[in-house]
């Protein structure tokens, strides 16, 4: 799906441009998932595949956040990337 693709092309770079700059932590919103519409769970989805997928290279950056609207968002994402992490 492009706008999957899309939006993991976004959390790649901003975690690329972090570690270019030596940051040490970097957190994200929900992306998409506002005024665009994305789905929450497949965003959910995006994000944790793609920040783990991108981890294992970074230099610097040591601590990667959710910053998220509600506990029922956080319940949310927690739960998909413990799925993602244990696929």
């Amino acid at each position: 799906e492009p706008a999957a693709t899309i939006l993991a092309s976004c959390y790649q770079r901003a975690l690329e441009l972090a570690d270019e700059a030596g940051l040490e932590s970097i957190a994200f919103p929900a992306l998409s998932t506002g005024a665009f519409g994305f789905p929450m769970e497949q965003a959910a989805e995006v994000a944790s595949r793609t920040v783990l997928a991108r981890s294992a290279t970074l230099r610097s950056v040591r601590l990667i956040r959710w910053v998220l609207f509600s506990d029922e968002d956080r319940r949310l994402h927690e739960e998909v990337f413990e799925s993602v992490l244990n696929a």
